[in-house]
């Protein structure tokens, strides 16, 4: 048993090694839009003029910029028109411990078909 005990330690010990040598793969792993005076998580609700984003990274330095493209497919008016189909908004942000926040400023379409 306390042989298995130590040759577990040692695994575990050679796995956390080689984890450390291996080059760091920075990338975004998820994303998240926020409200600014609550602080939680938007999960719907109407566009407003501007959206904050949270940007979470692994391997990504603070202080570097993180850019992401956000996709809005399907845009319409406030009548329902539908007016594009794709529209692609780069976004950049600071990273400061693996978060960078962005802002995304939301058009108004409104005015679009006059």
């Amino acid at each position: 048993r306390r042989t298995q005990l130590n040759e577990a330690i040692a695994n575990q010990e050679a796995l956390r090694q080689e984890a450390e040598e291996q080059e760091p793969n920075p990338v975004i792993i998820g994303t998240e839009f926020f409200d600014e005076e609550t602080d939680k998580k938007i999960n719907s609700g109407k566009l407003i003029e501007v959206i904050k984003m949270r940007v979470f990274t692994r391997d990504v330095p603070d202080g570097d910029t993180v850019t992401l493209n956000l996709k809005r497919k399907k845009i319409k008016d406030e009548d329902g028109n539908r007016l594009d189909d794709e529209e692609v908004i780069t976004l950049t942000g600071t990273v400061n411990a693996d978060v960078a926040i962005v802002e995304y400023e939301v058009p108004d379409y409104s005015n679009q078909n006059e």
